[in-house]
């Protein structure tokens, strides 16, 4: 019956996470087989990933058969999952006269007679399978075995972490290209801007809403010269009253906070900026993220709506003779 190390949840993940189980044999980890075959005189070596419920092995050189085309055997007969429960070296000398092993599976009825594994861990510590080497024969093993096995084991583990590595690599990029892709794509204009109120980022619909080339807007602070930011009545804007100094201030996001901001060619325009903290592993603010939207014509199209209903209700004001 697997044990609760078997079946924790977070070795599960690390196992899924290493993207091995199942996939075909390498060069990368058969080398590490051949390897410990060689250099320990072993009649098989594997490199078992070890699940809950079934072992995988990786890697496996002088195995019998149906073992070697299946790549792997239930939990019920691995004697890698011992290790892995353990979180040490196993190893067994005589396994048919080992009164703690003469009636597993794997000693019994595949007739294993000796056996030598080392846990490989991964940067977590989850103990996430073994380099093992068995024989048909019984087998004293030495020190030296153990620790040129502990060596083999270590490189083993190496290549998992760089393997994991790579994925996570490749993933970061997959994600940054989407993100990218989303971004040029948004109908909303967004900016990002470090602590310092420089703008890191600017997708193209900022151009549209902010008058100035992408190329031109990023390394420009938010209060450049290059535009004039004021109230939608055009007083001045305090710094107090930006969006950039609101955010940074108070931690919190914002939602539509109105303002005009003058481009350099004059053009005045109306935004709505909505804007949020981003922050870093250790909850500080690294980085400040605003969507802009140009409001500018249905603003003014509300304030004309205003002004003209402010006419009509004067004219009913100073006509007391005017009749339905």
């Amino acid at each position: 019956m697997p044990t609760p190390y078997l079946t924790d949840p977070s070795r599960l993940a690390a196992i899924a996470a290493t993207e091995l189980v199942d996939t075909p044999a390498e060069e990368c980890f058969d080398r590490y087989t051949r390897l410990a075959k060689d250099l320990l005189n072993a009649e098989m070596a594997i490199v078992s990933l070890v699940m809950d419920d079934r072992q995988f092995y990786k890697s496996a050189i002088g195995l019998m058969e149906p073992l070697a085309t299946e790549r792997g055997s239930p939990i019920s007969c691995s004697l890698c999952k011992i290790g892995v429960e353990r979180r040490k070296t196993l190893a067994i000398r005589d396994g048919p006269n080992d009164p703690a092993f003469c009636d597993h599976p794997a000693i019994r009825d595949l007739e294993i007679d000796s056996y030598l594994g080392i846990p490989i861990f991964d940067e977590n510590d989850h103990a996430l399978g073994t380099l093992c080497v068995l024989n048909l024969e019984p087998r004293e093993w030495s020190d030296k075995d153990i620790e040129n096995l502990s060596v083999l084991a270590g490189a083993v583990r190496n290549e998992i972490l760089l393997r994991k590595l790579s994925l996570q690599q490749h993933y970061a990029q997959k994600e940054h290209e989407l993100l990218a892709s989303i971004m040029d794509t948004s109908v909303a204009a967004i900016v990002v801007l470090d602590t310092k109120g420089k703008i890191v980022f600017s997708n193209q619909a900022a151009e549209r809403v902010l008058g100035l080339k992408s190329s031109a807007l990023e390394g420009r602070t938010y209060d450049d010269p290059e535009w004039q930011s004021t109230t939608v009545d055009g007083e001045p804007l305090q710094d107090e009253d930006q969006p950039f100094s609101i955010v940074l201030s108070s931690g919190k996001p914002i939602h539509d906070i109105r303002h005009a901001i003058v481009w350099p060619d004059g053009t005045r325009r109306v935004i709505s900026v909505s804007g949020a903290p981003l922050r870093n592993a250790t909850g500080e603010i690294a980085n400040l993220v605003f969507l802009v939207d140009d409001i500018t014509t249905t603003f003014e199209a509300n304030r004309n709506f205003e002004m003209v209903a402010a006419q009509f209700r004067g004219t009913f004001r100073i006509s007391p003779n005017l009749r339905f």
